[in-house]
């Protein structure tokens, strides 16, 4: 949660576009598991023996990240001296419930994949534990692809736009997953899907800053909503699967992921910025400072 309202302040004192690809790394922290968890399994390697080496791999990440993060990553925003304080907990208000929804959709079959992919893969088709790797680490590789190249589109096209598109791409690489006859055609959906679910996420912290009220307790309050769908959804999941089998709890997902593209313009800006936006991007503004056009 930090780590994003940091990076949406660094957004607007640079004026630059930087959350998809600060998430994009985390994204590639799940290749990097996935494929040395195969590999690991592949070769009969002790669990106690592969967590400790990740651990200890992830200390010296972490350590090593922290004197490379720019300065306003850990400034402090100042407050008027008579300002209240904060609270320690808080809710999304009632602006951020449409941007929450447009961002759980996606947000469910991500979580879904993450926690019970590999096992779909196990239970449909029965490849090596490699190939699972392979087929499962292929969904984390194209999200960091695209967040990566995520910025670029952000700063050209509209928000809303970018959700759509990527809402209907997971929902085509989820169909593909869970219908594919091969662990080859389920690495290539995975990996469609890793595209449709790589802008969703940082688009909806982003634009929670750009909300009315206090930028860090949107950005909080949205990553908090984010954090308990991740929490939520391996169980939600479990529990379809145990009574009707895992082909219908990843189902269940289609029409979450349909619900993030009608929500979809939450994603874009006040009214205000958007008609800037439009200018910067060469987009024509409505009257009233609606879009007239799409991207």
């Amino acid at each position: 949660i930090g780590g994003n309202a940091g990076v949406q302040r660094l957004e607007v004192t640079t004026g630059g576009k930087y959350m998809a690809q600060c998430h994009g790394y985390w994204s590639l922290g799940f290749v990097a598991g996935a494929l040395s968890a195969g590999l690991f399994g592949q070769f009969g390697v002790p669990l106690v023996w592969h967590l400790a080496m990740m651990a200890a791999l992830g200390v010296l990440a972490c350590v090593g990240i922290a004197f490379l993060l720019p300065r306003p990553m850990y400034e402090r925003i100042q407050r008027p001296v008579d300002a209240a304080k904060p609270p320690f907990f808080t809710l999304p208000s009632v602006g951020l419930i449409g941007l929450c929804i447009m961002a759980t959709g996606v947000t469910l079959a991500e979580g879904a994949v993450y926690d019970w992919g590999t096992l779909f893969l196990r239970e449909q088709l029965q490849p090596g534990p490699f190939w699972t790797s392979v087929a499962y680490g292929t969904f984390p590789l194209t999200m960091f692809v695209g967040r990566v190249a995520g910025d670029w589109f952000r700063a050209r096209y509209r928000a809303s736009s970018i959700v759509r598109v990527c809402a209907t791409t997971t929902a085509i690489g989820l169909a593909g997953f869970i219908f594919s006859p091969h662990i080859a055609i389920s690495g290539l959906s995975l990996a469609l899907m890793g595209v449709g679910v790589s802008l969703v996420m940082p688009i909806g912290v982003a634009a929670a800053g750009d909300k009315p009220g206090d930028a860090a307790r949107n950005v909080a309050a949205m990553s908090m909503i984010i954090t308990a769908i991740f929490l939520l959804a391996p169980p939600g999941v479990g529990f379809v699967a145990q009574h009707f089998g895992l082909t219908a709890a990843f189902l269940l997902m289609l029409p979450f992921v349909a619900m993030s593209g009608v929500f979809a313009r939450e994603a874009d800006p006040p009214a205000g910025d958007l008609v800037d936006q439009q200018k910067m991007i060469g987009e024509p503004a409505a009257v009233g400072g609606t879009n007239a056009s799409t991207t």
